[in-house]
């Protein structure tokens, strides 16, 4: 499988997202589902917490990224300009879990999904 790292980049909000292929990757980041590994501050990452999924979906027809935060659907438009991904316009459904942790990982990733500026990213086995 592949990895996806994707950081922010940002001053004011660094931090940074990992997802990885859920299927072999024959191009680098459009079309495939991925599923998100690590997220937090560079050199301070950590998983995904147990039992929940986080995904993308880059799709290169309309160019628009949707997926699941882990708890709420999302999705927004994107742009792919060398290693950077700027999404905007991200929106998601308002349903909440019952374990605040699981909220807080999602909130997390959707915040640094739709930050200003944009994201960077890497692949990597």
């Amino acid at each position: 499988m592949k990895l996806l790292a994707i950081v922010l980049v940002p001053v004011i909000l660094a931090g940074g997202i990992a997802l990885e292929a859920c299927q072999p990757v024959a191009s680098p980041l459009e079309d495939y589902s991925w599923e998100l590994v690590t997220y937090g501050q560079p050199g301070g990452l950590q998983s995904v917490l147990p039992n929940t999924k986080v995904t993308a979906l880059f799709s290169s027809k309309d160019k628009v990224v949707s997926g699941s935060g882990g708890v709420n659907d999302y999705s927004g438009k994107y742009t792919v300009e060398r290693l950077t991904i700027t999404i905007t316009g991200l929106q998601a459904t308002a349903k909440a879990s019952v374990d605040p942790a699981v909220n807080a990982q999602e909130t997390h990733f959707l915040r640094f999904s739709k930050a200003p500026g944009a994201l960077r990213w890497t692949t990597g086995t």
